[in-house]
C-alpha cells in the first residue's frame, strides 16, 4: 500500500458574499469529521485522586473549522479590516457568520460540510477512473 502524503486542499468560493470571500478547505475524510464536535471527558492524575474533565460541548462544537480552514480571502471583522486565518477566528467565523445560499441562509458549518460532501464525491469519482484506467 502506498502511504499519499499529499492533502486535498481545496478553494470555495463563498455563495453571494459581497467581499467574495473564498475559504480553502483541507479535506477530511468523512471518518475523520465524524467525531468532530463530541465532546468526550478525560482522565488526569492529582495526587493521589483521579480527576475526570467534562468538557461543555461547546468547546468543541468549531472542531470541523478550525480542522478544515487552511486559509481564506475577504473574511472581515466587523471593523473592516481582514481577520487573520486563526485557530480564534475559525471559531469565531463559524459561531457568528452566515452563509446566504441560494435555497436560504446556512450556518458556516452546514457550508463547510456540503463542500467537504463535494471533495468526497471527487475523490470517489477519481478512484473509480483510476480502477478503469
Amino acid at each position: 500500500m502506498r502511504i499519499k502524503t499529499k492533502i486535498l486542499v481545496q478553494d470555495f468560493p463563498i455563495p453571494n458574499d459581497p467581499d467574495g470571500g473564498v475559504l480553502t478547505l483541507h479535506h477530511l475524510p468523512p471518518d475523520e469529521r465524524e467525531g468532530l464536535g463530541v465532546s468526550s471527558s478525560w482522565q488526569f492524575s492529582k495526587g493521589d485522586s483521579k480527576v475526570v474533565v467534562e468538557p461543555h460541548a461547546g468547546d468543541a462544537r468549531y472542531a470541523l473549522a478550525i480542522k478544515s480552514i487552511k486559509g481564506w480571502k475577504g473574511v472581515y471583522g466587523e471593523d473592516g479590516n481582514e481577520l487573520p486565518c486563526t485557530d480564534k477566528n475559525k471559531a469565531l467565523f463559524a459561531r457568528h457568520a452566515v452563509v446566504a445560499g441560494d435555497d436560504g441562509d446556512m450556518s458556516v458549518l452546514a457550508f463547510i460540510s456540503g463542500c467537504h460532501r463535494e471533495m468526497d464525491e471527487a475523490r470517489k469519482v477519481a478512484r473509480e477512473d483510476a480502477r478503469k484506467n
